[in-house]
């Protein structure tokens, strides 16, 4: 078990094959694994979901258990809407460096502000070869994305394309595609343009499938632009 400098415990898999036992949902190694990945290691989380999954008789992860505490248990427990907005907006990537959090959060004290965000269960720091990182479980980025573009699209349309920019100014450390990505999400045709005709090859090697969906994202009104 460890802990965010200011927030919960954290589980590691083991933990939550012991926590899914003390809960009467018992789950094997395999299963723990998948839920971890799944949800994270935040306690809150997997007790929401161990308890959703009791309730229906079985172990497995429903989806329909994730949404509802993300969308109501947890989303109306913090009330500070700050810390929401800076949620939201980071969950438009999947990949948020310590760089460009640093940079694009907007705060004097970035390191406090991902402090609380961890705070919540919905953030875990990683430390790769690439340095510092922080990811929220897919399930979770998906439904808050999903909820910031359908009540800020302006917002969440600005936040991609300030996203593009910085991993296009950052592309030596393999970002091209990443940048390609959000110049599409963030309507950044432009950028978008000049990063197909410079980096299509590099794009290419460093990640064929984002790339893949970058593409089909792109409205058919500015497919021309590119030649695509």
């Amino acid at each position: 078990v460890c802990s965010s400098d200011l927030g919960e415990l954290l589980l590691g898999v083991d933990d939550i094959v012991e926590l899914s036992r003390a809960m009467g949902s018992p789950l094997d190694h395999n299963a723990a694994e998948d839920l971890h990945s799944a949800v994270g290691g935040g306690i809150s989380m997997l007790q929401m979901v161990l308890a959703g999954a009791e309730h229906a008789g079985n172990s497995t992860v429903r989806p329909a258990v994730i949404e509802d505490y993300v969308r109501i248990q947890l989303l109306g427990d913090i009330a500070n809407e700050s810390l929401m907005e800076h949620l939201m907006r980071f969950s438009c990537t999947e990949l948020a460096t310590w760089p460009a959090f640093r940079d694009l959060c907007g705060e004097a004290d970035p390191r406090r502000l991902l402090d609380d965000m961890e705070a919540t269960g919905l953030v875990a720091r990683v430390n790769d070869a690439e340095g510092l990182s922080f990811s929220m479980p897919a399930p979770i980025r998906e439904i808050l994305h999903d909820q910031y573009v359908s009540s800020a699209p302006d917002k969440a349309r600005q936040f991609h394309g300030e996203l593009a920019q910085w991993f296009a100014a950052h592309s030596a450390h393999r970002y091209t595609s990443l940048a390609f990505y959000h110049a599409v999400a963030g309507w950044s045709w432009e950028l978008m343009d000049r990063l197909w005709s410079d980096g299509i090859l590099t794009m290419v090697r460093e990640d064929l499938a984002l790339l893949a969906r970058s593409l089909n994202a792109i409205p058919r009104s500015e497919e021309h632009t590119s030649e695509l």
